[in-house]
């Protein structure tokens, strides 16, 4: 879309932040906003970090993305009448390039068991 396009124009210079970078720019801002006097340097670094945490989002937009649309190839096929396993979405999360970590699959499971256990 086209404001896909202009973040990606926007931000094309700059690294997707790091979650700490966006934490510390966020304490940076708050501290800007509470004291009302930001000097010239101040406001350089916070638009910096602007750019870098919008290219992060983009990054994760991207990735939501292809999750979703790994996850709805795989409704469609069983709409079509086929029998597509766990095995199956997992091979289409990983080759949409959003593989499930093995301790996102370990969380998974013990959040199931601990449902098992409540019943």
């Amino acid at each position: 879309t086209t404001d896909r396009m202009d973040l990606q124009h926007y931000t094309r210079r700059f690294p997707a932040a790091e979650f700490v970078e966006t934490v510390n720019a966020a304490a940076l801002a708050s501290t800007v906003l509470e004291k009302r006097t930001p000097d010239a340097g101040t406001v350089y670094v916070l638009a910096r970090h602007l750019l870098g945490t919008a290219r992060a989002l983009l990054a994760v937009r991207d990735a939501l993305t292809d999750t979703q649309f790994a996850i709805a190839c795989h409704v469609a096929a069983e709409d079509d009448g086929e029998a597509p396993t766990t095995t199956d979405l997992l091979d289409g999360l990983a080759k949409a390039g959003q593989p499930l970590s093995d301790d996102m699959l370990a969380h998974g499971r013990a959040e199931q068991a601990s449902k098992a256990v409540a019943l």
